[in-house]
């Protein structure tokens, strides 16, 4: 059994009012998050607890970022629970050449930030409907 009501979320972005705002987006959904404000912090988490998603807020260059969350794949793989989890890859401007670097990578959203709570719902839930959960219930485990 997975959880399917609640999802588990990992939130990294620099900017500590940014990092709190999406926060606050994601928790109104009674998502649990864990907030990191860089790339090696996210790195750590993601190998020691399985997350439904990860989202990055990033104001590099948006392929450069692209590029960023694959290193972090190949860093973490295969060690981490979370090496095909789905990211959603919040970004200033969307452009051709970003939507095909992420495409070429699977497994990565991109949305354009600032985005609503309706929308990073959306976003999130079918991103997750994609990808079954990492997680199992306390029963299963037991």
């Amino acid at each position: 059994m997975t959880y399917t009501s609640d999802l588990h979320v990992l939130i990294v972005a620099a900017d500590p009012v940014e990092r709190v705002t999406i926060a606050d987006l994601v928790s109104s959904q009674n998502w649990s998050t864990i907030m990191v404000n860089d790339g090696d912090a996210a790195i750590t988490h993601a190998r020691i607890e399985p997350y439904d998603a990860i989202v990055i807020r990033s104001n590099s260059t948006d392929c450069e970022m692209i590029n960023c969350v694959a290193e972090a794949r190949e860093k973490a793989a295969p060690t981490s629970p979370n090496n095909a989890t789905p990211v959603l890859l919040l970004v200033n401007r969307i452009n051709a050449q970003d939507n095909e670097a992420s495409a070429d990578l699977g497994r990565i959203e991109l949305a354009e930030y600032p985005i609503s709570a309706e929308g990073l719902r959306f976003v999130l839930r079918s991103l997750t409907a994609r990808a079954p959960s990492q997680r199992q219930s306390p029963l299963q485990s037991a």
